[in-house]
């Protein structure tokens, strides 16, 4: 699987936005992101766990791996914002786990459910990320969190294309 695939930015670069954003919600908002990612990370690593197929497997731990990376460069963004993180997710991310550990025992791994799950976890969090996008942001951290949305979204795309073609071969 590659990552060549990008979607268009959200909201488009020259989209009327509000004042800048105050310290205390780069900070927030980075943090909420971070979240995100830690749980997006946890995620990929349960459905790697619990899926069956072992070419899903190994997608799930490369883009487990991407979302840590991408926690690491959201603190690095932020550190002048006083953004700290640990490695930990959220409880809504741990719910998230749960359900991806129960849908694997109770499909027997089917990569075709987990992959379906995942999807709606990626969608969650590119939703976080444009209610980021929506503040504007010192231009160092706009261009980390664009650069990020557009690869997740790109991610999204290849999990619902793998997902169809699943789907095609059944």
């Amino acid at each position: 699987m590659t990552m060549d695939r990008v979607s268009p930015a959200f909201p488009p670069p020259d989209a009327d936005v509000p004042a800048a954003a105050t310290g205390d919600v780069v900070r927030r908002e980075l943090t909420d992101l971070i979240h995100a990612c830690q749980d997006a990370r946890q995620g990929y690593e349960r459905a790697a766990e619990e899926v069956g197929d072992q070419t899903y497997a190994s997608a799930y731990r490369m883009y487990g791996q991407q979302r840590a990376q991408f926690a690491a460069e959201l603190a690095d963004a932020g550190a002048a914002y006083g953004v700290e993180w640990d490695e930990s997710g959220t409880v809504e991310g741990g719910f998230r786990r749960t359900w991806l550990k129960l849908k694997g025992m109770f499909t027997g791994g089917d990569a075709e459910e987990v992959t379906e799950a995942i999807i709606q976890i990626e969608e969650d969090t590119l939703a976080e990320y444009e209610d980021t996008l929506e503040h504007r942001l010192p231009p160092n951290v706009e261009g980390v969190v664009r650069r990020q949305y557009n690869v997740i979204a790109g991610v999204v795309t290849q999990l619902k294309q793998l997902e169809e073609a699943a789907d095609g071969a059944d």
